[in-house]
């Protein structure tokens, strides 16, 4: 995921303070951790992802959100 308020999203401080996450797709919940992006490469990766998914297009490294937009990763247990 990309936050487009960066850390200051509270999204993004709550796992910041807790990382345990429940997620929940239709009838189904999922556990895990939140964490913010730090590694280069899965930074890269996250961004290509989100942006293939939603714009349609290959990313392409620029002023615009999607180059400024913090990385966050939710690594699911269960």
């Amino acid at each position: 995921m990309l936050s487009g308020g960066g850390a200051k999203a509270d999204w993004v401080r709550n796992i910041s303070k807790n990382p345990q996450v429940t997620i929940r797709v239709g009838e189904r919940t999922i556990t895990g951790n939140g964490r913010i992006i730090e590694d280069e490469e899965e930074e890269v990766l996250a961004r290509k992802l989100v942006v293939a998914k939603y714009y349609g297009r290959e990313y392409n490294p620029s002023d615009g959100w999607e180059a400024t937009s913090l990385p966050v990763a939710f690594d699911l247990t269960g």
